[in-house]
């Protein structure tokens, strides 16, 4: 019922991004091509594990009949700029249909460019990319709550109700503090988690984006 209800309640919103004119790129009559991009050396296992689901896909017949052709993932060190490189190789000389990653970098650079290109593009929702657009699809849905621009926000709950339920104490009683990455993701990231604890009632005793 909870999906149902959120379901409804944003199928009415607008969507940033180019609309989709049939664009065929990545796409044959028996495959599709689907390339990643991320922070490859800091998720271990990130590549193995995406191989096994698109092996598994594709044992059970592919998508529409077609075979996933998966190009590998590419390491953007954690850079943006790299990883908005990363993202214009794959659309313009890999010609892939879609990606797939994992990335605090995967910011508007990259995100409006592949908005503007037509790729549908999977990864972690918490970056504004992935919320409210017409091609961004967060694995996690979007978890973006101070975008100004969004008809709906939305905060993940558990990252709080799951810490508060360990502790065994109410939620005034428990004390949080938050230290974040000292860039765009942890600046938009610290927001959310400021909203949602103070929403639950925690006292928030330290927050600061000073990570390197």
């Amino acid at each position: 019922p909870v999906n149902i209800k959120a379901s409804q309640l944003v199928k009415n919103d607008p969507l940033t991004g180019t609309a989709g004119s049939g664009l065929t790129r990545g796409v044959t009559a028996t495959s599709v091509k689907i390339g990643c991009f991320g922070q490859v050396s800091q998720f271990t296992g990130l590549e193995d594990g995406i191989k096994a689901r698109i092996a598994r896909a594709n044992a059970a017949g592919g998508v529409a009949g077609r075979t996933i052709n998966f190009t590998g993932c590419q390491d953007d060190g954690s850079s943006t700029q790299q990883n908005l490189q990363l993202a214009r190789q794959l659309v313009e000389q890999n010609q892939v249909f879609a990606t797939l990653g994992v990335s605090a970098n995967m910011l508007s650079g990259t995100t409006d460019y592949l908005n503007s290109q037509q790729v549908p593009y999977f990864g972690w929702g918490f970056l504004p990319g992935f919320c409210g657009s017409r091609w961004g699809f967060g694995y996690d849905g979007c978890l973006i709550s101070d975008d100004s621009s969004l008809a709906h926000g939305v905060l993940q709950a558990n990252l709080a109700d799951a810490m508060v339920k360990a502790v065994g104490l109410p939620a005034s009683q428990v004390r949080a503090g938050f230290s974040s990455g000292d860039d765009d993701s942890g600046k938009i990231g610290s927001l959310g988690y400021n909203e949602l604890y103070k929403q639950r009632g925690l006292k928030i005793v330290y927050s600061q984006t000073n990570v390197p």
